[in-house]
């Protein structure tokens, strides 16, 4: 299969899952608590007999442990597929799985360090900046 037809069905698959996932989100927080759940992306085998669907989960009051998301999402998984069964115009549909990106966590902690990085800097030049005018 082509690479453009990949990329194709990626991104069907991508938008038409994050709508479902919308519509159902009382239910997902309900379960896992109140949060911004998000479909980062998704891969698809070559061949399409398997894909990945990678989500991040933040939450501002509570730990960002995907555990409890991690249930509902599989236990929505057979109404997922039903959905995209439906909406989509596909020989073979892949089997998807539901994987936990840490992505955008470890791009908060390097932002975190750098920002730290970057106010002992500015501290050091002001103690260089008055030892220089003593």
């Amino acid at each position: 299969m082509f690479p453009d037809r990949i990329s194709r069905v990626e991104s069907l698959m991508q938008e038409e899952i994050s709508r479902f996932l919308e519509s159902r989100y009382d239910e997902i927080s309900q379960a896992a608590g109140n949060g911004l759940l998000t479909v980062t992306g998704i891969s698809v085998a070559r061949n399409l007999e398997t894909g990945v669907v990678r989500y991040s989960w933040t939450q501002s009051n509570a730990a960002r442990a995907p555990g409890p998301l991690q249930e509902v999402l599989q236990s929505l998984l057979p109404e997922i597929m039903n959905r995209l069964s439906r909406r989509m115009r596909i020989k073979r549909l892949p089997r998807l799985s539901f994987v936990y990106d840490e992505s955008l966590e470890s791009a908060d902690r390097v932002y975190r360090i750098l920002n730290k990085l970057s106010l002992n800097r500015s501290d050091m030049s002001d103690l260089s900046d008055r030892s220089d005018e003593q």
